[in-house]
């Protein structure tokens, strides 16, 4: 375990530089990306894999500064601006620094489960304080969640590699597949209650 941490570190700071460089580019990147749905492949290292440069449904929905799909000018411009702040260097955490993961992650500790918001696939409705970490090969997730009392706000940390939907959701996660490498603090999240 003290070497996948001590290898994250050293990951750690490659990320935090993206993570600046990206910050600073997220006025412009989408310059290059006029009529088109990603960036070019050449600022890859920029944009969500898995997503457009739009973003995804929630946050088109209820997280953009201009709600619902804007396919032109400023409203575009700034919501596409404010998806790559919220995502910075999504594309280097998941290609350069992610972790392939060859067999089913195993729980070291805690409940796999543990999360700020509801779980369908498990019939949930809440959100579930606690922590789980979870190890696979040279790779750790550990992911910890505590809600403030009875409020609806919580203290929420993810760090190592994305690794839970393996567990959680092996369909949808085939072996072979990459972790993306992650540092989550939320010291004011949402946490359904």
């Amino acid at each position: 375990m003290i070497a996948a941490v001590l290898r994250w570190l050293l990951m750690l700071v490659a990320d935090l530089t993206v993570f600046a460089l990206a910050w600073l580019l997220a006025p412009i990147l989408p310059l290059f990306a006029v009529g088109k749905e990603q960036l070019p492949d050449w600022l890859s290292y920029f944009s969500a894999e898995d997503n457009p440069l739009d973003g995804d449904v929630g946050y088109i929905t209820l997280h953009a500064p201009f709600k619902g799909y804007s396919q032109h000018g400023i409203k575009r411009y700034i919501n596409r601006v404010w998806w790559l702040v919220r995502n910075p260097g999504y594309g280097f955490s998941y290609q350069v620094l992610g972790h392939r993961v060859n067999s089913v992650p195993r729980v070291v500790s805690g409940d796999p489960l543990v999360s700020d918001s509801v779980n369908l696939t498990v019939g949930r409705m809440h959100g579930l304080s606690g922590h789980v970490l979870v190890r696979e090969g040279r790779a750790f997730e550990l992911y910890l969640v505590r809600q403030y009392g009875k409020s609806g706000r919580c203290f929420r940390l993810r760090l190592g590699w994305k690794l839970l939907g393996w567990i959680n959701e092996p369909g949808q996660w085939p072996l072979g597949g990459k972790a993306q490498f992650v540092i989550g603090i939320k010291p004011l999240g949402r946490f359904q209650r």
